[in-house]
């Protein structure tokens, strides 16, 4: 979460995001693609819709890398 498109969002906030996906990133059940995926969705600095925190954290399927 080290870059962010939005200003607005208070260092307070940015630690917690920051260490909310540090720790989801050492989290062996949790898979790193997805992580990668919410850490994209969150860097744009607005309050994301159940769906696309949905489709972030869903693994690809059919060997689907991207």
């Amino acid at each position: 979460m080290a870059e962010y498109e939005s200003e607005s969002i208070s260092p307070t906030v940015k630690k917690v995001l920051d260490e909310f996906i540090n720790v989801l990133r050492t989290n062996g059940e949790v898979d790193i693609q997805s992580v990668n995926n919410l850490d994209k969705l969150l860097q744009i600095g607005k309050i994301p819709k159940f769906e696309e925190i949905d489709d972030a954290l869903s693994p690809p399927t059919n060997g689907d890398k991207s």
